[in-house]
């Protein structure tokens, strides 16, 4: 076959009543990156010409595709900074692991039509996408380690248009704060709010409460640890369980929000519990990257991925520094407080973080 071989892909929100006007579009192969019915495969191969495949014919099956996520989760969140035996990355865990669903199907659609290029002798691919844009960029950056696969996403135009609306400066959210607060007449949580997210790294906030006496917290109690207001909701009926007294520690106002009554008397913020001295922040020299010796062959395209992973990004900015500043203040609890047992509601994220880490000292 001397001419470039045509392929396009499509997520589950291709509308199939567009193929009216795909009419003059013929591929060689159209790839669906969903779990098509033998109907819609019939259907699209029909509209768009060739051969159609689905997830099914790229990944397997769930569990195969869920365990190839999972392996090259392990190789990001098992590199990088540590404290003490623990990964800092490990606070990432839950959300590296969605993101690399996309990655390992990315990687399996490259390979696929890599094979498929190969079976039809072509020089070249032409791959068309009708894909969000940060699936087209990451999708764009995983094919171009292949040097017969080309990508041209057929998508864009609106998807930039929609992100370009939605961006909001620093002023502009400062007035929606101040509107709302008009609106609700409740400038307290709008304050909170607003210093929260101009506080990310909790910087502000641990400088303050180093300088604050810190509350009276009952040693030897039962610590309820919450950071959102769902998990605060998800406490609330284990409180009357307990056989001694409950402390609250939180670390937002969202958390706040959903405290019984009673709760919201007995609670502590949690850079309250800052300390004098200047923090460690050895721990936070680190570069973004992976850990070899996993998936090998995956290694590339895993080192290229790391480069734009929203996640990853995040970390660097924010992340890394808030886990740090939040772990000293949690072990300066630990050590003042010495709680009986430490309950929370989700096992991911800073709750998943800190229960590991008192778990460290012995305390359940």
């Amino acid at each position: 076959m001397s001419e470039p071989l045509k392929v396009i892909l499509l997520d589950n929100t291709f509308d199939l009543t567009s193929l009216k006007d795909m009419q003059g579009d013929r591929y060689h192969a159209v790839i669906c990156l969903f779990w098509a019915a033998s109907s819609t495969k019939q259907t699209l191969s029909c509209g768009l010409g060739g051969s159609c495949y689905a997830l099914a014919d790229i990944v397997g099956s769930d569990m195969a595709w869920g365990e190839s996520a999972y392996r090259s989760a392990r190789q990001i969140v098992q590199v990088g900074g540590s404290y003490g035996d623990l990964h800092l990355r490990t606070y990432l865990t839950e959300r590296i692991y969605q993101e690399c669903h996309l990655l390992t199907l990315f990687i399996a659609v490259a390979n696929f039509i890599e094979q498929l290029r190969r079976e039809y002798e072509a020089p070249e691919v032409a791959v068309d996408g009708v894909l969000p844009q940060e699936s087209a960029s990451l999708l764009a950056t995983i094919l171009s380690n292949y040097p017969n696969l080309r990508y041209d996403n057929v998508g864009y135009c609106s998807q930039i248009h929609q992100r370009s609306r939605s961006q909001n400066s620093v002023i502009n959210r400062f007035a929606e704060r101040i509107q709302e607060a008009c609106l609700t007449g409740d400038w307290r949580s709008q304050t909170m709010d607003l210093v929260e997210w101009m506080d990310k790294t909790f910087q502000w906030r641990t400088h303050i409460g180093c300088r604050m006496r810190h509350p009276k917290v009952p040693k030897g109690g039962f610590t309820f640890f919450s950071s959102y207001l769902n998990n605060s909701r998800a406490l609330s009926p284990f409180v009357d369980l307990m056989s001694g007294p409950v402390n609250w520690l939180l670390t937002n106002n969202s958390s706040l929000r959903g405290l019984p009554n009673k709760g919201k008397k007995d609670h502590s913020w949690i850079w309250q519990f800052a300390r004098q001295e200047p923090f460690n922040r050895e721990v936070m020299n680190e570069d973004i990257g992976y850990k070899d010796g996993v998936d090998s062959e995956k290694s590339d395209l895993l080192k290229a991925w790391t480069t734009i992973s929203p996640t990853l990004k995040n970390w660097n900015s924010v992340e890394r520094s808030l886990l740090v500043t939040l772990t000293q203040c949690w072990e300066t609890y630990l050590e003042e407080v010495e709680p009986r047992l430490v309950v929370t509601a989700n096992q991911w994220g800073i709750e998943g973080w800190f229960t590991q880490i008192a778990k460290r000292q012995n305390i359940p």
